[in-house]
């Protein structure tokens, strides 16, 4: 990916993905085989594209305001050594608001992929993991199209501002739903899935806000998931 400043918050540029896939085990008159998915034995990808990405936050690493968006638009072609022919566009923008001094922050995220043509198992997407929906192991659910929304409350420990070293711990609450589907208007009827938790961080640098992340999550169908990982999931 290459991106050019067009303005002082406005990026956009060419990209290109690439990916290759081969199976070379499998059983014979298996699931493999008999699959109407694409490329779930072999499969190339190869999509050049166009990012667009504004970005007005105060901080990459932990924003107090501001909004960033991508949008991004891909054809995977054959005319460029692509197995198969497809359109794919995404949208991932987050926003956050500053509640009070930088120590309280509410954030919400929103992530939708949409794809049309004889698209690739390799460019299904899904979501589950400890950045999209948490809550679910990643890419519990997967399909040509899929949107995710979260939204996450940050706050300090009063109490703990005037200790050494505890004085760098914070909470978050979230809340995060998605969906997948073969097809785009199947998204408003497909199941929604859906998880909430809590979480600690630990401020391991605290000018740039670098935080380690801890995370405790239940899902709709009442199991947990625990997630241990160094900065924000968004």
């Amino acid at each position: 990916m290459l991106r050019i400043r067009l303005t002082d918050k406005l990026y956009a540029g060419p990209m290109y993905l690439y990916k290759s896939y081969r199976v070379h085990d499998y059983t014979e008159n298996g699931y493999l085989e008999n699959s109407s998915i694409s490329g779930m034995k072999n499969s190339t990808v190869s999509a050049p594209g166009i990012s667009v990405a504004y970005d007005s936050r105060d901080s990459s690493f932990y924003p107090t305001r501001g909004i960033v968006t991508e949008l991004t638009m891909l054809a995977n072609s054959p005319l460029v050594g692509a197995s198969e022919s497809s359109l794919r566009a995404e949208l991932d923008t987050a926003t956050y608001f500053n509640l009070h001094n930088g120590r309280y922050v509410l954030g919400f995220h929103g992530k939708g992929i949409f794809q049309s043509g004889d698209v690739t198992y390799q460019l299904y997407e899904g979501i589950g993991g400890d950045k999209i929906v948490r809550g679910y192991l990643k890419d519990r659910y997967k399909g040509r199209n899929m949107y995710a929304v979260q939204s996450e409350i940050r706050f300090p420990f009063a109490f703990f501002d005037d200790i050494n070293y505890l004085d760098r711990l914070s909470g978050v609450a979230f809340a995060g739903a998605g969906s997948v589907a073969d097809d785009t208007f199947g998204l408003t009827s497909s199941e929604l899935h859906y998880a909430a938790g809590l979480g600690l961080r630990y401020s391991l640098n605290q000018r740039e806000k670098i935080n380690l992340r801890i995370d405790f999550t239940l899902n709709r169908d009442g199991n947990s998931e625990f997630y241990f990982q160094i900065m924000e999931a968004f």
